[in-house]
């Protein structure tokens, strides 16, 4: 079940002060060419949560997700990524059954299963990605689905690519909401493959 906070977004304002600016001189432009060796790619990844149930200290049920997604590489530092979702809340299943809202085990499955479709947004700093992602139920009237507009905000480490092969796995942990009332935060791991030419 959702929590029952309200997560509500803030703008902050700053000054700094700087003693010893760097001069224009002193930046070092980058020669590199930004364009990526390669522009498509691949990638799916499998995530764990935990959410509790609607009051404090109840039980705690896992969310199981998986995802696969194609992938435009924009630049070496940021990717495109359009892909398919799928979430099984347990909590739902359970839920289900105990109160016979659903006449089966498998009418309880459908209603803890959510399938999504998203366009998504990664930027990779060396190792570490930040990824941006929009999605959309395409079953939306499965219990419990607030809203059908979702989104998430994941932080990625990749491993090294495996040789050339273009392969990589990777972790993260992923911060899912609907509008501005938080789900679940899981922790996953995934591989994903980029085109080298």
């Amino acid at each position: 079940m959702p929590n029952l906070g309200i997560n509500i977004p803030a703008v902050s304002a700053s000054l700094r002060y700087t003693p010893q600016p760097v001069e224009k001189e002193g930046y070092v432009r980058w020669e590199e060419s930004k364009r990526p060796p390669g522009r498509f790619g691949v990638q799916g990844y499998f995530s764990l949560a935990y959410k509790e149930t609607s009051f404090p200290g109840a039980a705690k049920w896992p969310v199981y997700a998986g995802s696969l997604a194609g992938i435009y590489r924009i630049s070496k530092v940021q990717n495109l990524l359009i892909g398919g979702e799928y979430e099984y809340y347990q909590s739902v299943f359970v839920f289900s059954r105990h109160t016979f809202s659903a006449a089966s085990s498998e009418q309880a499955r459908r209603e803890a299963t959510r399938r999504g479709v998203f366009l998504a947004t990664e930027w990779q700093f060396g190792n570490t990605g930040l990824l941006v992602q929009l999605g959309y139920y395409v079953n939306p009237n499965n219990y419990p689905t607030p809203f059908p507009v979702y989104n998430k905000l994941g932080l990625r480490y990749y491993l090294r690519p495996i040789v050339r092969s273009g392969v990589q796995f990777y972790g993260g942990v992923y911060l899912k909401s609907h509008i501005i009332t938080a789900d679940y935060i899981s922790i996953g791991i995934g591989i994903r493959f980029l085109q080298f030419s």
